[in-house]
Formats: C-alpha cells, sequence, structure tokens
C-alpha cells in the first residue's frame, strides 16, 4: 500500500478512500464511490447485483475505522444496483468517542449521496453537479463585478438587472457555458476567472470550456472566449 494514499485516506480525502475501498470490492464486482464534505463521509456502493447489506456495511465500517479519520463526524453508506437511480438500502453511523454508533435514519443527514461533494460530482461530468456548481461561479463573479464598479452619480439612473441565467452543454470533453445576462460582461477578464475556477472541475472528462453570452432567450449567443483547463492542479491517484 503506498503510504501517501493512506495518508490522504486517513486525512478524508474521497479518491484515497475510494481507491483502497476499490481494491478489495472491485475483484467482486462492486465499486465504491466517495463523497466528503461538511465532516459527513458518504460512501455508495454499486453492483450489477444489489450489494449485500450487512456484509457490505461491517466491511465499510471496520475499514473506516481502522483508518482513524478524525474530520469526519457522521458515515452514510449506500447500496443500489448499478443503472437503478434509488439506493436499496442506506445506513447512517455517528462518530463517536469509542467508534461509529448506527443512528436511525431520522436523526442524521440522508441526502442523496455525493450532494456535498460538488466538485467531486462535476469532475465526472454529472450535469446536475455542474450546472449548481457553474451558476454558484458565475453568479459570485457578476456579484463581484458590480461591488468594483463605481458607484452612480446623483441623478443617474440605476439600472436594476434581472438574475443571470447559465446554460451548459457538454459536448465531449468541451463545456460550452452561455450566461443570459443584460449586464456588461468583460470579455477576456470574466473568462479568465471563470476559467481559474473551472479548474477546479478539470478532468478527462471536462477538459475545456467556451464562454457564451445573450441578453434574452430569443437572442442569438455570441462567443467570447476558448479555454483550455488545467488538470495538473488536481491531484490524482
Amino acid at each position: 500500500m503506498s503510504q501517501q494514499v493512506l495518508e490522504l485516506a486517513q486525512q478524508g480525502n474521497a479518491d484515497a478512500i475510494a481507491f483502497l475501498l476499490n481494491r478489495t470490492l472491485k475483484p467482486q464486482g462492486i465499486e465504491a464511490k466517495v463523497a466528503n464534505s461538511d465532516a459527513r463521509l458518504q460512501i455508495l456502493l454499486e453492483g450489477l447485483d444489489t450489494p449485500d447489506e450487512t456484509r457490505m456495511v461491517n466491511l465499510v465500517t471496520q475499514g473506516v475505522q481502522k483508518l482513524q479519520i478524525a474530520t469526519i463526524n457522521q458515515l452514510h453508506i449506500y447500496g443500489k444496483q448499478t443503472g437503478v437511480k434509488e439506493a436499496a438500502w442506506k445506513r447512517s453511523f455517528q462518530q463517536q468517542d469509542m467508534g461509529l454508533t448506527e443512528v436511525s435514519l431520522g436523526e442524521a443527514a440522508t441526502d442523496d449521496f455525493g450532494q456535498g461533494n460538488l466538485l467531486a460530482l462535476a469532475r465526472e461530468g454529472d450535469r446536475t453537479a455542474l450546472q449548481t456548481y457553474v451558476e454558484q461561479v458565475v453568479t459570485a463573479l457578476l456579484t463581484q463585478a458590480r461591488e468594483q464598479r463605481p458607484a452612480p452619480l446623483e441623478g443617474e439612473e440605476v439600472i436594476v438587472h434581472a438574475d443571470p441565467q447559465v446554460f451548459l452543454e457538454l459536448q465531449e470533453t468541451l463545456l460550452k457555458v452561455t450566461i443570459e445576462t443584460t449586464e456588461f460582461l468583460d470579455g477576456p477578464a470574466f473568462s479568465a476567472d471563470l476559467g481559474k475556477k473551472l479548474n477546479l472541475i478539470a478532468s478527462p472528462t471536462v477538459k475545456a470550456f467556451e464562454l457564451y453570452k445573450r441578453k434574452h432567450a430569443a437572442a442569438q449567443p455570441f462567443f467570447i472566449q476558448r479555454l483550455v483547463l488545467d488538470q495538473s492542479l488536481q491531484s490524482r491517484l
């Protein structure tokens, strides 16, 4: 076992935890996907057949306890059949002084797997995660741009813009981002700032992006810029 992978897993790194679990699970036809956010570790187990609940829960809880991950308070384990949307079973645990203690679903956060790990899902090309993340980034960048503009002069008309809308299209590894807004966009500068944020989701699935803008739904989007994302910023196992 790579000492670096073990250390990353003990720090709560989702990719490292998944790597360690899958060394055991993949030969059994089961794949583990891991998300870690807000001290909540979520582990989704998928197989052609629904993974055996008792055996998988025992295996995962023992493995997690051996890692002694100090940064998690809750553990949620999900089992589902590949291709089926809903999990067949869910088990939740709370980290206590004596180890993991099972809690009822009513006492624990039972969000669908991965909601707290937006970046990891976006790197995989998950459409919902991509949409949520890009919308958050665009809204933050536009808000920052507004704050940096000079205050209107006395008597000057203040233009109120509708909230921007973001439309995405993932074509192979190219992410097309169309922003619908009447606000001014400094094209090159906005593209550069957006690219820095999108570098966080750069992956073999999302390698580049193109930025477009339109003023309203009936308008033809106009092309602003295309940038290749920097995948070297992501540490891969």
